[in-house]
């Protein structure tokens, strides 16, 4: 472990390098273990998928990919690609895109990721359609209590819907 000395000049030496002004992010890869034992210790029959979209950095997902039970939430096939990458059991996938692509769905299917979510009648009847043996996750929508940001219009199926 490096001191806070250490890290301070690593970060210096970091920034005098770029030259073309791009950002740039650093991360302590050691603390996912301690987040992820204490997730594992507060609720040990939840099994967590990581979003891929929230932080696709390839040295992140790899470092997540070696934890036990942890599956991965992808919406889009360069997402599924990079899970793939890192021998994520296909189980340990779910296809999470709200509106998925014909293509995307054959992707799916020949790399056998058959965990997938869907919102609606029309995404049920494209997903059997190309992946009739697909194992889906439906999303049902839930009321908001003073939400900052609204996902309800977006995903989920209403009650009534859903049935």
């Amino acid at each position: 472990m490096l001191s806070t000395f250490s890290r301070s000049k690593l970060i210096e030496n970091l920034i005098q390098q770029e030259q073309d002004g791009e950002s740039f992010y650093i991360g302590d890869l050691t603390q996912i273990q301690a987040l992820y034992n204490q997730w594992t210790l507060l609720m040990p029959r939840v099994e967590p998928f990581y979003a891929i979209k929230c932080n696709p950095n390839p040295q992140l997902v790899e470092c997540l990919s070696k934890l036990p039970n942890i599956g991965f939430d992808c919406a889009s096939t360069a997402e599924l690609s990079l899970a793939l990458n890192f021998d994520i059991p296909e189980e340990k996938i779910i296809y999470a895109n709200t509106s998925k692509g014909i293509s995307h769905l054959r992707f799916a299917k020949e790399n056998r990721i058959k965990m997938m979510t869907f919102d609606n009648e029309s995404e049920l009847v494209k997903i059997k359609s190309i992946f009739p043996e697909a194992e889906l996750v439906i999303r049902i929508q839930v009321e908001e209590f003073e939400s900052d940001c609204s996902f309800k219009e977006k995903f989920g199926a209403s009650l009534k819907d859903a049935e």
